[in-house]
């Protein structure tokens, strides 16, 4: 495949997909959510789940789980577009209009970010603890999944059951697979791309639901958390854990950066729907449980990207219920306000 195809495929999966599955939620529910983006990015990431690990522990091969990926992807496009088209068109004109919405602060912090993934990219070294490249240059050229050791190339016994549990590897093996590029290229420089616009809308959003309309201490606190996140580029020690500009790609990073982030911006939306005082009920109830779809696609891609991660939302949740509940109480006795 040409350099402008392989440009055009990455560009299909990494960005329009991602975009159409987001704006598509928008019109399901009815509202609009200007950080449809990311949410379209878990929904893709949850569907791949869904496709990926019974395939991986069915032993099937990387060239079967890309072509039963690809369809499944565009069958969905096709669809929405079909049946969405011209809500997702004026969804599309509302975003943009947006952009001229924005503060100079905003757009200085949008710049920063730009920098932030460009330097990244270009400039940071990856931890020599991520094994990302080596296994899925090991997949691709031995067409299996988590099937060899992708340093000494010895067979495993069983199988890696890490990427048997959670298989985040094999989705950039599958567009290697469809696209003919060197995994290295991939995972390195073209994904950090998109993964690291997630984690920004990731925290606006946190940062409006905490602060709403207060645009000074939300960018106050976006400015935090990226400085909180550089940390790991200049202390020797640090863990994948918080290396969103240093392995956005591996699966312990996106557990720590955007997926659990992402159950907490959530929960905080569940909590101030458990917290408001509505008169229609019904509506009340209907938000809730459009929240709940949000959790279950975050519980499947938390269990994508790192072993046993879903343990780690579930856990999320149940704090969550509790603080809702004693807060109730609280309420209720009129302890507080």
């Amino acid at each position: 495949m040409n350099i402008l195809m392989q440009v055009g495929v990455i560009l299909y999966l990494f960005a329009i997909v991602p975009g159409i599955f987001g704006l598509a939620w928008n019109c399901t529910i009815k509202k609009e959510n200007e950080y449809f983006w990311a949410d379209g990015m878990f929904a893709m990431m949850a569907l791949f789940a869904l496709i990926a690990i019974p395939m991986v522990n069915r032993k099937s091969t990387p060239e079967e789980l890309a072509k039963i990926w690809l369809v499944a992807v565009s069958v969905i496009v096709g669809i929405v577009l079909l049946l969405c088209n011209k809500r997702l068109w004026e969804q599309v004109k509302k975003e943009f209009g947006k952009v001229k919405q924005l503060t100079k602060t905003e757009k200085l912090l949008c710049g920063v970010m730009m920098l932030l993934v460009l330097g990244s990219i270009l400039w940071v070294k990856p931890m020599a603890a991520d094994e990302t490249v080596s296994v899925v240059q090991t997949a691709l050229d031995t067409n299996t999944m988590y099937e060899y050791h992708p340093y000494s190339g010895e067979v495993y016994a069983q199988g890696s059951e890490t990427g048997k549990e959670s298989p985040i590897e094999m989705l950039y093996a599958v567009v290697c697979s469809i696209t003919g590029m060197n995994p290295a290229i991939l995972v390195q420089f073209v994904v950090p791309f998109s993964l690291q616009i997630c984690f920004f809308s990731v925290y606006r959003e946190i940062g409006e639901l905490l602060f709403g309309e207060e645009r000074r201490k939300r960018n106050y606190f976006l400015f935090f958390v990226i400085l909180l996140h550089l940390t790991p580029l200049y202390i020797d020690g640090q863990s994948l854990l918080g290396g969103v500009f240093r392995n956005a790609w591996n699966g312990e990073t996106l557990l720590g950066c955007m997926v659990l982030p992402g159950v907490f911006r959530i929960l905080l939306r569940l909590m101030k729907e458990s917290k408001a005082d509505v008169a229609d009920k019904s509506g009340k109830v209907s938000s809730i449980l459009k929240e709940i779809c949000h959790i279950i696609v975050m519980l499947l891609v938390a269990r994508l990207v790192y072993p046993r991660g879903d343990y780690y939302v579930i856990l999320m949740l149940l704090l969550c219920g509790a603080t809702i509940i004693v807060r109730g109480g609280y309420r209720r006795y009129g302890i507080t306000t």
